[in-house]
């Protein structure tokens, strides 16, 4: 199904506030950095966009409602359904080059679903119920989670096989396999199959993972530890194991992480004085951080392409926005 086409509108603020600081005209702006500001709304009236991917060609989000998979052209234009309007409640996406993978919104384990890319009429239920936070796609595979397991799965055959034999969150995955977390024995872990699984390193105390992202040569994870209230860590771990390394620590509640061939990019929130978000960087290899874009409505599905950052709102049913920021 098609509907109705959205054109790129940048966020409009007002600046040149006493206090040096920008002002804001609409309570759903991003911080001004000159006049306009840099994030671009890419399409609105979204309902709350928790997750977001995107490739050179499309950006592809959960939203609508009732929710559907949605996606448009990365240029702009038309708005296109790729899951039908039955009360589904798709929940996290996942793509790689050659599959488009989500899972539902349950109140118990969650069914897994695929769609070739480019898109068809073909969606593939695949065997097996997972956690619906847990999901990683790379090498034509699909990755989930549940209480038995890590699992790879064909969307392609439907074959389904045990990677890992801990039901480990969150996931990464690239062309040598999948990449996880077990939160209660804190270690890191990767496996390129069956009976291959090892652990590349043990983290200190007990922290909450959030996300991973890797490069080609180390996993990045974004934690917290409850008894510090948000504050959030971002650290590295080499590919071929060894001790983890902070790059960053940070006061705000850290939602969202990727990194490309210079940056580790993440999405964060603060609640005071209000909830707002903020997207930020540093050199993946460590140093001074800098602020991207802030007082954004709070969000998260941060994704990436070469060019740009996509990321979307999640205030409310009816504000819901996905918006782009060039790299």
């Amino acid at each position: 199904m098609k509907f109705k086409a959205f054109a790129f509108a940048l966020l409009v603020c007002a600046c040149g506030s006493d206090s040096g600081k920008p002002e804001i005209s609409t309570p759903y702006a991003a911080e001004c950095w000159g006049n306009p500001c840099p994030a671009e709304v890419m399409v609105a009236d979204q309902g709350q966009v928790w997750s977001v991917a995107a490739d050179g060609e499309h950006v592809y989000w959960v939203g609508g409602t009732p929710r559907r998979v949605r996606r448009v052209p990365a240029a702009g234009g038309v708005v296109e359904d790729l899951t039908p309007a039955e009360n589904e409640q798709p929940w996290k996406l996942a793509l790689d080059a050659g599959w488009l993978a989500w899972t539902i919104e349950t109140t118990e384990s969650s069914p897994l679903w695929a769609m070739p890319i480019p898109p068809n009429a073909t969606r593939v239920h695949l065997p097996g119920a997972f956690y619906k936070d847990t999901l990683a796609v790379s090498g034509g595979f699909v990755y989930a989670a549940n209480n038995d397991g890590v699992w790879r799965v064909s969307p392609a055959t439907g074959v389904s096989e045990r990677v890992l034999d801990v039901g480990a969150s969150p996931l990464a995955a690239d062309a040598s396999g999948v990449y996880a977390v077990d939160g209660l024995r804190r270690q890191v872990l990767h496996s390129a199959g069956p009976g291959q699984g090892q652990v590349l390193a043990t983290l200190p105390r007990e922290p909450s993972v959030l996300r991973l992202a890797v490069d080609a040569d180390f996993v990045y994870l974004l934690y917290r530890y409850a008894t510090r209230e948000c504050q959030t860590t971002l650290a590295r771990v080499p590919k071929t194991g060894g001790e983890p390394v902070t790059l960053l620590t940070d006061a705000r509640c850290g939602m969202d992480l990727v990194v490309d061939g210079t940056y580790l990019y993440w999405l964060a929130f603060a609640e005071q004085p209000q909830m707002r978000s903020f997207l930020s960087r540093i050199p993946k290899a460590g140093g001074d951080a800098e602020l991207l874009a802030g007082n954004l409505p709070p969000g998260g599905g941060l994704a990436q392409t070469a060019t740009h950052l996509y990321w979307g709102e999640a205030i409310s049913p009816s504000t819901g926005r996905v918006l782009r920021l060039s790299k």
